[in-house]
C-alpha cells in the first residue's frame, strides 16, 4: 500500500465513510477507490483535488510530503493563542522570510527575555510545521556549497509561500483594552467551555482584583 492509499483510507475512514460512499463523492467507481486505497493505481490531479476538498487538507498531505492537514491553518490556531500584537506577528515573518538572519535567530532562541518569549515560540511553532518541507529542500541541494541558496528550492518556496499566506486578521486579537488582551491571554486555557458571559464576568473580576493590587502598591 503507498503513502497516498494509507491516507485516503485514512481520511476516509476518519469521515465514516465506505469505499462505496467516497467513490459516489467524488464520481468514480468503488473499484477505483480500492485500487487507489492498494496503490495500484492513483488518481489525476482533478480527483486529488476532489479528495482534498472532501477531507479538508492540502495534497502535499495526501502524497506523504508533510504531516500536517493544513499547515497554514494549523499556525494560525496556533499562533492566535499566542495573542501576538501586530509588531510581533510582522517580526517572525520578518524572521522566517528572511535569508540573511540565521546568527540573529540562534541568538534569539538563546534569548531567555520574558518579552522575547512570545515571538521565540511563535518562530519554533512555524517552523516545526514547515519542518516537514525544509528537510525536503536541504534534499534538492546536492552539497554545501549550495546551502546558501536553499530558499531557491522547490520545497522551501512551498514552506515559504505557507508563511506569506498566513492571515493576519485570523492571528491578531483586536480587543477593546489591554486589559482584556492581558486577561485572555493568560487565562485562554482556563476560559474554555465558558459563555461569553462567564468570561466577562471574570473579566471585570480580573479588572476589580488588578486595580486593588495598584492602589495598595500606592
Amino acid at each position: 500500500m503507498s503513502v497516498l492509499g494509507n491516507k485516503i483510507k485514512k481520511e476516509r475512514e476518519n469521515l465514516n465513510m465506505t469505499r462505496e460512499d467516497l467513490a459516489k463523492k467524488v464520481g468514480v467507481s468503488y473499484s477505483a477507490i480500492a485500487m487507489y486505497e492498494q496503490g495500484n493505481r492513483e488518481p489525476n490531479n482533478d480527483l486529488l483535488i476532489k479528495m482534498c476538498e472532501l477531507f479538508r487538507c492540502t495534497s502535499d498531505y495526501l502524497l506523504g510530503i508533510t504531516r500536517y492537514k493544513n499547515p497554514k491553518e494549523d499556525i494560525e490556531k496556533q499562533l492566535y493563542d499566542l495573542n501576538l500584537t501586530e509588531k510581533e506577528f510582522d517580526d517572525v515573518i520578518n524572521l522566517l522570510t528572511d535569508n540573511n538572519r540565521v546568527n540573529f535567530l540562534f541568538d534569539l532562541i538563546r534569548n531567555t527575555d520574558p518579552k522575547m518569549k512570545k515571538i521565540v515560540t511563535a518562530y519554533k511553532i512555524c517552523l516545526s510545521i514547515c519542518w516537514d518541507y525544509s528537510m525536503l529542500a536541504l534534499d534538492d541541494i546536492s552539497n554545501y556549497d549550495e546551502i546558501k541558496n536553499v530558499n531557491d528550492s522547490p520545497h522551501m518556496r512551498k514552506a515559504l509561500d505557507v508563511i506569506y499566506r498566513l492571515d493576519k486578521n485570523k492571528i491578531i486579537h483586536n480587543y477593546k483594552d489591554k486589559d482584556e488582551q492581558d486577561f485572555r491571554f493568560a487565562y485562554h486555557k482556563d476560559m474554555e467551555g465558558l459563555t461569553e458571559e462567564e468570561i466577562s464576568d471574570a473579566l471585570r473580576f480580573y479588572k476589580e482584583m488588578k486595580k486593588r493590587v495598584e492602589n495598595d502598591k500606592k
